[in-house]
């Protein structure tokens, strides 16, 4: 039986509150910067700040291409929207010259590191779709120093 907080299945009473530290979660919780303070005085010296890149393409298939060049890099390619199941695009990854992988909605290359594609499609009049770049890798990670 649910009891009041901190009783039977209840929450438990030592939940953090706003402003503390959370423990396992690096550097206590910041409030906005006060009048003075710089991004260097709020950021904690020692501490691994993430640099993930989430980038999104979205592509007018109405315009045809051959192996046009994109300058993304990324470890997932993930086609998340298209208007229609019949959109497609061809990919190559790093290198014009690899095989082609047809790619429509939904579908997605993961823990594959790539520093640029190329997208080959025919002219699919009204047809469009969305490309998600991510970026996770472990060279995206820094620490600084104080």
């Amino acid at each position: 039986m649910a009891g009041r907080r901190g009783e039977g299945v209840g929450l438990p009473n030592d939940l953090p509150r706003r402003g503390q530290a959370v423990p396992g979660i690096g550097g206590a919780p910041r409030s906005a910067p006060t009048r003075g303070e710089t991004a260097s005085s709020i950021i904690d010296p020692g501490q691994v700040y993430s640099r993930k890149r989430i980038r999104r393409l979205t592509l007018d298939l109405g315009v045809g291409r051959i192996n046009q060049r994109f300058e993304y890099s990324g470890t997932v390619f993930w086609v998340s929207y298209a208007t229609s199941n019949d959109a497609l695009i061809e990919a190559k990854l790093d290198d014009f010259a690899n095989d082609p992988i047809t790619m429509a909605r939904g579908s997605f290359l993961q823990g594959v590191p790539f520093q640029e594609f190329f997208i080959t499609n025919d002219v699919q009049a009204g047809e469009s779709l969305e490309i998600i770049i991510i970026r996770d890798t472990p060279d995206d990670f820094v620490t600084l120093d104080s």
